[in-house]
């Protein structure tokens, strides 16, 4: 093999140097691109801890605070307020304000009441402070509960099936009395027939029997 010449030897250099400035710059790309998934990690891990703070922003209620409480119970229903105080509700949708000392010790008291939907808390902070957010995805408030009826099958369905037993019962309660009392809005024989088998229990037999109890 014979020696290169001075113009192989200048292009051998040449390309050996471009070479280098290939690597040099995938070495400067890489570490930029590892700055940039650290500068990332950074803010999605500054994004989490801000959304878990957001989600878990500590809220404050003065014990004094009225807060609006309405009874689900279609019977008579009596809660322990602080002090031994007594706090009695006597129908279902009756509404009272009640200081917040007096309620977190009815719940403290009854939390079975509290998470099983015999009263509505309307206050979304008292609920968060009492630890009831996740009872209340089944938890409706009393208008919701006599508007039933109002509602297309299919919602009634929906709703139905999502609730707690408590509420389920004071549905049938509210249905039953109105169908007692003759009230328009409970004349519908096709929707009252469906309510029956989604409840399981014939409604109109139920109104039936009581109105006959009762005129004894």
């Amino acid at each position: 093999m014979g020696r290169k010449s001075n113009a192989e030897i200048a292009n051998d250099k040449l390309r050996a140097e471009m070479d280098e400035l290939k690597e040099m710059m995938k070495q400067m790309m890489a570490s930029q691109n590892n700055q940039s998934d650290t500068s990332n990690d950074k803010k999605s891990a500054s994004s989490i801890v801000a959304d878990f703070e957001e989600e878990d922003e500590i809220v404050d209620i003065a014990p004094q605070t009225l807060i609006h409480v309405t009874s689900l119970f279609t019977g008579g229903m009596s809660l322990k307020g602080s002090h031994g105080k007594i706090i009695r509700f006597e129908r279902f949708g009756q509404r009272m304000p009640i200081t917040f000392e007096d309620l977190n010790y009815a719940v403290s008291n009854d939390r079975y009441l509290a998470e099983g939907g015999y009263f509505y808390i309307h206050s979304e902070d008292a609920i968060k402070l009492l630890y009831l957010q996740e009872e209340y995805d089944k938890i409706v408030d009393a208008k919701t509960i006599e508007n039933i009826i109002n509602l297309p099958s299919t919602k009634i369905e929906e709703l139905y099936s999502s609730v707690s037993d408590n509420i389920k019962d004071s549905i049938m309660d509210i249905i039953v009395r109105g169908i007692q009392q003759n009230k328009p809005k409970y004349q519908d024989r096709n929707k009252i027939s469906f309510l029956s088998k989604l409840i399981g229990k014939d409604l109109e037999v139920i109104a039936r029997s009581l109105n006959e109890y009762n005129t004894k």
